[in-house]
């Protein structure tokens, strides 16, 4: 137990030195994207992800028409809430002629149920480039979310084969509604009936 201790802060101060060396080379460049790459997971390695995404947030706010940060900021960013469309807003913002930045931003409008937004930001997709496949994966994935959105806000319904009369199959059978049957007659025995012949 006490070797793994030591081996994970021999480990850390490894990781540690290394983000060193890499935040000395973004003091003396700081548009380094490569950099930038590298220190990312370390830093989510020794202090977390929010960590990283607070560096790569802090840099892009420096530089916001840089695109290369921009996208960094966008794979780092969760696809969560409003702070996961404005990271790949940004992006579009910074590289308007990134098809696949239009995309993600589709998608992730369509995720939150914005459909028509989504809508908006495909057609766009589909005008820079209009035969692509992906804007049309992508349609095709909207249009299956709308559906199965469109359905679950029906209310469930559970059909019979017919709709005039229900089925035994059905949820809703009700006995009353089924056929009255012959009233039982007594049983007699075959004795019985051939002596009152």
């Amino acid at each position: 137990m006490a070797a793994r201790r030591g081996a994970a802060r021999r480990a850390g101060g490894e990781l540690a030195q290394a983000r060193a060396r890499y935040e000395a080379l973004l003091e003396a460049h700081p548009l380094a994207i490569e950099a930038y790459r590298a220190i990312a997971p370390l830093d989510a390695a020794l202090d977390g992800a929010a960590a990283a995404c607070a560096r790569i947030d802090a840099a892009a706010a420096r530089f916001p028409q840089n695109a290369a940060l921009a996208r960094l900021r966008a794979e780092w960013t969760p696809d969560e809430g409003e702070a996961g469309l404005a990271a790949v807003r940004a992006l579009v913002a910074a590289a308007p002629g990134d098809v696949d930045a239009r995309g993600d931003l589709a998608l992730r409008l369509a995720r939150r149920g914005r459909h028509d937004e989504a809508d908006a930001a495909l057609a766009e997709v589909l005008r820079l480039v209009p035969y692509a496949a992906r804007p049309l994966l992508i349609r095709a994935q909207i249009a299956l979310w709308r559906e199965q959105r469109r359905r679950r806000g029906r209310p469930c319904e559970r059909r019979s084969r017919s709709t005039s009369t229900p089925s035994r199959r059905s949820g809703f059978w009700c006995r009353s509604q089924a056929r009255p049957r012959r009233a039982a007659r007594p049983w007699r025995s075959r004795a019985q009936s051939c002596g009152d012949r």
